[in-house]
């Protein structure tokens, strides 16, 4: 049982360190602001100076909030009835600020079905299905933390939610960050 429990706590900590290392080269949500950056140094500072819109200048972290949000949520997963670690999920997936909520959605592509693009996108559709449950326990969670259980099935609207990150780890595993707005 022990050997169990320690070869468990090793694979996930290779899995938390794969993780963090595909981070950095997993694909990110471009903005407009992206775009005009990526042009001349010219056209962007003319876009600077002409544009008469706030430029939001705060930069998010997506891999930080995937690699913990990530644990938490797999904190949960082994203790279903903890509700500190529900609350420290809420406290990092729910943004006060925006009312945007982040999760992560975990897929696999299962390359015996088809083409190995058929098989990435089920495995998107199933880790977006994954982050919009997951997205309805943290809005359930906000109000009250001790209901529902992560056992429990839950329902309701869930609100937009648009893919930020993606991760593919070996054996067509593949975890997607989702921000969802109010």
């Amino acid at each position: 049982m022990k050997r169990s429990k320690l070869f468990n706590a090793k694979v996930l900590s290779s899995l938390i360190i794969a993780i963090s290392i595909l981070l950095s080269s997993c694909e990110k949500k471009e903005s407009a602001e992206d775009k005009t950056v990526s042009g001349q140094v010219g056209q962007f500072e003319t876009t600077l100076i002409d544009s008469s819109a706030r430029m939001d200048t705060t930069t998010v972290d997506y891999g930080e909030i995937m690699q913990t949000v990530f644990q938490l949520e797999d904190s949960i997963k082994r203790n279903p009835m903890d509700v500190s670690i529900r609350s420290a999920l809420v406290t990092v997936a729910y943004d006060s600020t925006s009312g945007k909520i982040y999760t992560v959605g975990y897929g696999i592509a299962d390359t015996s079905a088809g083409s190995e693009a058929r098989a990435m996108q089920t495995a998107e559709r199933a880790a977006l299905i994954d982050a919009q449950r997951w997205a309805m326990f943290v809005m359930r969670w906000k109000e009250n933390a001790d209901e529902p259980a992560i056992t429990e099935t839950v329902s309701g609207n869930v609100p937009r939610g648009t893919p930020i990150q993606k991760a593919i780890l070996p054996e067509n595993n593949l975890y997607l960050l989702v921000e969802f707005e109010p």
